[in-house]
């Protein structure tokens, strides 16, 4: 499945509610995170999902691996915190794959990182 948006750390509180939004504005999403039966486990208690179009996708933690799934969308919504220890990566893909990154972080440090390198 090609779809406009990746969810990545689709299974945390932030994420559902992400795929959740995504679903109610009928936007084709991929949740995406580093184990499938999370995903699969938590997308299962949002009931708005429900007939939604989406993929469920396990991926690993690296660039390449990440690369490769983003380059299947056109943004990219991490929410894999805390960023300044894991988000340089996605920032990575993100930019490799050229989509949009967005993320949910409110880290000043890694907004500044962010800014400064990329």
């Amino acid at each position: 499945m090609t779809a406009p948006v990746v969810v990545y750390g689709a299974s945390g509180y932030t994420g559902k509610l992400i795929c959740w939004h995504l679903a109610d504005a009928g936007v084709p999403f991929i949740a995406a995170g580093r184990s499938r039966e999370r995903l699969e486990e938590q997308l299962a208690q949002v009931p708005e999902l429900q007939g939604a179009e989406y993929e469920i996708c396990e991926v690993a933690h690296t660039k390449d691996a990440l690369a490769a799934l983003f380059a299947r969308a056109k943004v990219v919504y991490n929410v894999t915190g805390p960023f300044m220890q894991l988000g340089e990566p996605v920032v990575q893909a993100a930019l490799e794959a050229g989509c949009h990154y967005l993320d949910t972080t409110g880290e000043t440090d890694w907004m500044s990182l962010v800014r400064d390198r990329y």
